[in-house]
């Protein structure tokens, strides 16, 4: 396990961010794949069957992630203070309460989807072949939440390779499967569906195994087989901030997607290859941001705090590093881009497509950084101050896109990005300002060294 606070700053969050960035990469692929798969071989109606519940699929998805990313902050933090048995007790009862809440969540949006679907106007042309994606795929999400979580407990324990062959893993057997299902089978968006499902059941069964490997690696001690309740209680006192703020800033994609579908197939196709373009494209600060993260947990466990300013700055300068080179691409090549998801490449969609990248991408350098401040205070363990952004960003989108898309149509979409990003901007440079930012942890070694 790697100790991102000894050595040169720079170089150990560029050595930390580069396998993250594979990793993250070849964990988003299996989207993409499915988008740009049955784009090229069913054509634009298939894919706005797959994009017209996406909104709901990323939102309640995004809540399990954010418990995910929240419960191996306290994780980290018992594990950078060396205590062995309460890391491993920790480990194995939120992982366990985890899996129970996503396997509930999962199957109440599966029974209670008939509102759901009222709610995102899925129109009945789609109607079928949304229904078929959206019950497989939700049906994964329990698998997907608990890898997810273990990547991330890697991750902030210094070990970022695990993901990385995690992801390797889950992209090529979906490749293959989805080529399978949809090519040579002709299952349609459903054989899509089934390929994500089987991909990740197999990462999942892997995953386990190198959880139990972890553990023991960790202490071989015996422990509690029952859940420990006190360290579910601290785990989801830093979950529940980064679930709120995952689930907030969702929820105003999920409260924007009636009005989308209301647009018509091209709008809706086209929004659904919007996020994800988007998606790719955040990985390469999303990946410096992690290294923060970590970063930051680590000095806070081991009292370091002169450094996190430092490990803030540098971290952001690789972020911006790495991201504007492809930024600048997308905006040279936006109609290639396109391309890659549509069988008609000069068609309606492609251009509300080349419309998203040409207008919101040259904006994205305020999410860049609004990321990294999210990283920085779950890493500093105050999550609450990236849920009070979000909230910002959240109401910010939802009430600029409603005031904006019956005059603009599409263009006010993306201007209700980029107005909620820059509303989030500020709100985070003023908490770092103001220094509303230093947690309790934080002030407690901050009097300590000072006395």
């Amino acid at each position: 396990m790697k100790d991102l606070t000894e050595g040169k700053i720079s170089k150990n969050l560029l050595l930390f961010t580069i396998p993250v960035i594979f990793s993250l990469t070849l964990s988003r692929a299996y989207t993409t794949i499915d988008q740009i798969m049955v784009g090229k071989l069913l054509g634009e109606v298939s894919l706005a069957a797959v994009g017209s519940t996406s909104s709901f699929l990323t939102f309640f998805s995004s809540l399990l992630w954010g418990a995910g990313m929240g419960i191996p902050l306290y994780i980290g933090f018992l594990s950078s203070k060396g205590e062995k048995s309460k890391t491993v007790s920790a480990l194995k009862s939120n992982i366990v309460f985890l899996a129970l809440v996503a396997f509930t969540i999962s199957f109440l949006s599966i029974v209670f989807y008939k509102p759901i679907f009222s709610f995102l106007n899925v129109n009945k042309e789609i109607y079928v072949d949304a229904f078929k994606y959206y019950a497989i795929v939700t049906a994964s999400k329990t698998m997907a939440t608990v890898t997810a979580c273990s990547n991330d407990i890697f991750n902030i324990l210094g070990a970022p390779s695990h993901a990385l062959k995690m992801s390797v893993i889950n992209c090529v057997v979906n490749i293959f499967l989805n080529y399978l299902f949809i090519k040579i089978l002709g299952f349609g968006v459903t054989g899509a569906a089934i390929a994500t499902f089987i991909s990740i059941a197999v990462v999942f069964a892997i995953n386990v195994f190198a959880l139990k490997k972890l553990i023991k690696s960790i202490s071989t001690e015996k422990s509690d087989k029952k859940i420990n309740f006190h360290h579910v209680k601290m785990g989801w006192k830093y979950a529940l901030p980064c679930m709120a703020q995952q689930g907030v800033m969702y929820f105003a994609s999920l409260l924007v997607q009636p009005s989308i579908n209301s647009l018509g197939n091209s709008q809706i196709a086209a929004y659904s290859v919007d996020l994800t373009i988007y998606n790719i494209l955040t990985i390469f600060f999303y990946s410096a941001s992690s290294s923060v993260s970590t970063f930051c947990n680590q000095c806070l466990g081991k009292g370091k705090i002169n450094l996190v300013k430092k490990g803030f700055l540098h971290g952001l300068i690789i972020g911006f590093c790495l991201s504007m080179p492809i930024i600048l691409l997308s905006l040279i090549f936006p109609a290639q881009l396109a391309s890659l998801f549509l069988q008609d490449a000069n068609g309606e969609t492609a251009q509300y497509i080349i419309r998203y990248i040409a207008l919101c991408f040259p904006f994205l350098p305020l999410t860049i950084v609004t990321n990294f401040f999210h990283r920085f205070f779950r890493g500093i363990m105050v999550p609450n101050l990236a849920l009070f952004s979000t909230v910002i960003y959240s109401i910010a989108r939802i009430i600029f896109t409603y005031l904006l898309v019956p005059i603009y149509f599409m263009d006010g979409v993306y201007w209700g990005f980029i107005l909620a990003w820059a509303c989030e901007f500020i709100v985070c440079i003023i908490i770092y300002i103001t220094k509303k930012w230093k947690s309790k942890q934080y002030l407690e070694i901050e009097k300590a060294q000072n006395a």
